[in-house]
């Protein structure tokens, strides 16, 4: 089931990526599809209002802040406004963001939180 998954969302950026962007034109197979071409893939830890974290994936960060503020962002931050990005990390690919999101969310409280303050905000990984 995992693969069939993984096979969607490969098929639902495919889609997108036909759109216009040249990447797709060239028929980009990889994993980073044609949005790597737009920056990179980047796991991110938010702080909510109400002190909760919450973490995601994106492709842009600044956009994806602004998206979680303005009500717009994932479902669980929208009643917890503000949001503030306050750790992420960058990716080459999107199966390695997707893999290092998964870890963050199994992380306790208290890990996260030590990632945090650790000042790794912005650590790149190849």
């Amino acid at each position: 089931m995992e693969y069939r998954l993984q096979e969607l969302h490969t098929d639902t950026d495919s889609r997108a990526a036909e759109g216009g962007r040249e990447a797709a034109k060239r028929g980009a197979a990889d994993d980073t599809g044609a949005r790597a071409a737009e920056g990179g893939h980047y796991v991110y830890i938010a702080e909510c209002a109400d002190g909760t974290l919450y973490t995601g994936y994106t492709v842009d960060i600044a956009e994806r802040e602004k998206a979680h503020n303005s009500g717009s962002g994932a479902k669980y931050t929208r009643s917890r406004r503000p949001v503030r990005i306050t750790h992420f990390e960058e990716f080459a690919s999107k199966s390695d963001a997707l893999r290092r999101e998964i870890e963050i969310k199994r992380l306790r409280r208290a890990a996260k939180l030590r990632l945090i303050s650790a000042g790794s905000a912005g650590a790149a990984h190849p």
